[in-house]
């Protein structure tokens, strides 16, 4: 990646920033300026509360909890390899305002939210956790230097023009979406408000760890020691007890689809598409190497939902369900 040095009007000290580089954060006292324009911005980040040490008792925690973790995981893993990153985001206060008809009458709403626009990737697996990491504004502080010159500090490479643009983008069509969803006689988005809150970069953990010769990747929220994406290894006795439980799911749904044959001629097929739907988390996990969480809350209530399924299936009466930190 090609560079460039500049000055910091504030301090004085030269800035190595990428040629892509909308936005500058000195690095030494934060003075944050856009290039273009030399326009000093509003800007914040987020404190690491959360060290490499206790990153990674979190991690150990958290993978403990998981439905079939080998039982030596805890003497076998290793930590490989911890690094701080600090993501940039544009921040915006929005709102929009829309309308429609129902039944001669107008209704109004209203959509209020801050929107975070991510301004830079890393090249990394992490791009893709980073696009739908949401936070509230509420936890951001001051420029720290400490923590800027001790991690991988990415300054923005999307200007703030196109941040902008997005944010008011989408949120005219969660207005937009909001009416239509309860009036068949849409009529528009009256106005949208976005004002910029400014530049905050929040920090995530990126962690490798080895299990028996495998590699492990491992991402979380430095800020509020929540994991966001990990990977851990499955026993083979889990594998197997989830194989089975997908298995007899699949029979099941053909048996039941075989009975509701004799109603509808599609029943079979039906029965056979359902189960296959609803064993799938269980024969992707039995059939991987690897076994991947997160922390969405979708992921979360497919994952439960799975083993209460393995449960039900193979009576395993010592079975407990995760709890998250």
């Amino acid at each position: 990646m090609s560079l460039k040095q500049l000055t910091c009007a504030n301090c004085n000290a030269t800035i190595t920033a990428p040629q892509v580089a909308s936005i500058v954060v000195c690095p030494y006292c934060g003075h944050t300026f856009e290039i273009s324009t030399g326009k000093k911005l509003e800007y914040y980040m987020f404190p690491a509360y959360v060290d490499s040490a206790s990153a990674w008792r979190k991690t150990v925690q958290f993978i403990l909890r998981r439905y079939g973790v080998p039982e030596d995981f805890n003497t076998e893993a290793n930590l490989r390899k911890t690094e701080l990153y600090n993501i940039p985001y544009h921040v915006f206060s929005c709102k929009a305002y829309s309308s429609c008809f129902y039944h001669g009458n107008q209704a109004s709403y209203i959509e209020v939210r801050n929107i975070s626009i991510l301004a830079a990737r890393t090249g990394t697996w992490l791009d893709g956790f980073a696009e739908k990491l949401y936070f509230s504004v509420r936890g951001r502080s001051f420029f720290n230097p400490n923590q800027a010159q001790k991690s991988r500090f990415y300054l923005p490479t999307l200007d703030y023009h196109r941040a902008y643009n997005m944010a008011y983008q989408f949120i005219t069509s969660q207005a937009i979406s909001e009416a239509r969803k309860s009036c068949s006689g849409f009529k528009g988005v009256d106005k949208a408000e976005v004002n910029y809150l400014g530049l905050v970069h929040y920090p995530l953990w990126l962690m490798e760890y080895n299990y028996k010769g495998k590699t492990y990747r491992v991402l979380m929220d430095a800020s509020g020691g929540k994991v966001i994406f990990v990977e851990y290894p499955l026993s083979t006795k889990s594998r197997t007890i989830m194989l089975t439980a997908a298995t007899i799911m699949i029979i099941v749904g053909l048996v039941s689809g075989l009975l509701a044959s004799f109603i509808s001629p599609i029943g079979i097929l039906s029965g056979l598409l359902s189960s296959i739907i609803i064993s799938s988390p269980l024969l992707v996990k039995a059939l991987s190497l690897k076994d991947k969480g997160s922390e969405t809350p979708a992921q979360r209530r497919l994952s439960s939902e799975a083993w209460r399924a393995v449960e039900a299936l193979t009576s395993i009466t010592s079975f407990r369900l995760p709890v998250l930190e």
